[in-house]
Order: structure tokens, then sequence, then C-alpha cells
């Protein structure tokens, strides 16, 4: 009965006595900076609390509570081994992992367009990652197993904060680049997609689009420029020879005449006839 009493006791005492806050900065280029803290520190005092109680019972049964297995980094030696993270306690009760890691195609979309970039996460990732960093098996907090955790009232949060002010969020509180969700809202979720956006600055796009319109605008300018150029010095020369040569002999030749000959020199006949007019 004394042990039945006990464990009862030992429930009621560590619910809400677990903390976990998961930390991860999502990088443009798809990796991220990851850090996950245990929190048992509230656990260990309630220990205390049940060692100081229930130390000896009338019948002489002992009871001894720790929580150290808790806060050994040795536990996470295999996780170290494979992530590259690393292990610290930097208080009693108080246990965290820092890392990078690398986030999964299927979980982190990025879309460029002219004016902005668009990343879209999935937060059910954070399940592949509490996997990656549990030290056994029976440790690893899953999806499934949430719904079993709750009576425990243990706080689960996740804190991500993306590369770009957040757009939308099918869950979470959202503080500009930062958003926040207890994990245990995530239970009933097959895809929990977040949405920022990156403004690209348009100015040096459209100050280049309008620089090359006009350097294409200049060149065909001065491409027709050259043309009628070129056909004015033709006209003119034609123009120059009509006239000395209808001033030269206008006074013994008819325009019948003068008119055969220009055209026999090579002038158009529509032009002589305009010099003829103009100078005989």
């Amino acid at each position: 009965m004394k042990i039945i009493f006990l464990y009862i006791t030992l429930i009621l005492f560590l619910t809400g006595c677990i903390s976990l806050d998961i930390n991860q900065e999502i990088k443009e280029d798809g990796s991220s900076e990851v850090e996950i803290i245990y929190d048992f520190s509230a656990l260990e005092e309630q220990m205390g609390s049940l060692n100081e109680g229930f130390s000896s019972f009338d019948d002489g049964t002992q009871m001894n509570i720790t929580n150290e297995e808790f806060l050994s980094c040795d536990d996470y030696t295999d996780v170290l081994s494979k992530t590259g993270f690393s292990c610290s306690i930097p208080e009693k009760g108080v246990l965290i992992l820092n890392g990078i890691l690398l986030i999964p195609d299927q979980y982190f979309i990025v879309e460029n367009t002219l004016f902005e970039t668009k990343y879209e996460f999935d937060l059910i990732s954070v399940f592949d990652l509490l996997e990656i960093i549990s030290s056994e098996e029976d440790e690893q907090i899953t999806q499934d197993s949430l719904g079993e955790l709750m009576p425990l009232n243990p706080s689960f949060t996740y804190k991500i904060k993306m590369p770009a002010p957040i757009i939308s969020s099918e869950i979470g509180n959202v503080n500009g680049d930062i958003l926040r969700v207890d994990i245990f809202d995530l239970e009933d979720f097959d895809s929990a997609k977040v949405v920022s956006i990156k403004e690209k600055n348009t100015l040096y796009y459209i100050l280049g689009i309008v620089s090359l319109f006009i350097v294409v605008i200049m060149l065909v300018f001065l491409k027709k420029k050259k043309e009628n150029s070129n056909i004015k010095v033709t006209l003119s020369e034609n123009e120059i020879k009509c006239r000395d040569y209808i001033l030269m002999y206008k006074s013994q030749f008819s325009k019948e005449s003068l008119s055969k000959a220009l055209v026999e020199s090579g002038v158009n006949v529509s032009e002589v006839d305009i010099y003829l007019n103009k100078y005989y």
C-alpha cells in the first residue's frame, strides 16, 4: 500500500517538472543552427522534496530518489558522434545540445522570383530532429507519443527563426521572423507550413532594365541617323554635280539635252527633273 501511495505521490509531484525547448535558426541555404535545452531543474527540486518527505517509512523502508541520469552528457555520446553536436550542463538540472543541422529538402523549399524570395518550412520536421538527438530509442518523443505524455503536463516548446519575416503560419505565435509553437499542438498535423518572404532590392533591377532600354534606343537612333546622313551626302553630291553642269551649259543647250546628258552620266531621272527646274 505504501508503495502504491509512493507512486501516486511521484506522479503528482513530477507533473509539470519536465521542460524541453528547441530553438532552430533556419538559414537561406537550408542549414540551421539548433539548440535543444532539457530543463529538469524543477524535477530535481521535487525529487529533493520527496527524498526529505519519504526518506524512511515507519516499517524501515528506505527511499532515495535521484535524477542524476538525466544530466549526463555521456548518454549522448552516440548522438554527438553522429551529428557533431556539443553537449553542456550550464547548471544543475539543465542539459543543452548545440549544433548545425541540414534540413531535408522535403521540409524546406525556396522559390526565387524577380522581386522576392519565398521560404516555406514544415514544422513537422521537429519530430525528425527529436529522433536524431534522442539518446535511446525508448526515450524518443514522437508525434504518436504526445498523447501519452500530455497527462504529465510537460513543457515542450519549439521556436524557429526564419530567414525573413513570416507572412503566414498554420500554427503558433508569430513575431517578425520568429515563430513559437507548443509541440503538443502538432499532434494532429500531417503538415504544418510556415512561410516567410524576403523582398529583393528591385531598384537595381529596374535601373538595369531602364538603362538597357535607353542604350537600345540610342543605338537604334544612331543607326537611323547614320543611314539618313549617308542618304543626304549622296543627294548633295548629285545636286552639286547637276547644279554645276546645268549652270555651265544652260545657255548652250536645252533642258532636254541637259536632262539626257545628266541621265547618261548616272543621275536618276526624277532627280534630274528636280535640279533642272531648280537651276535652269
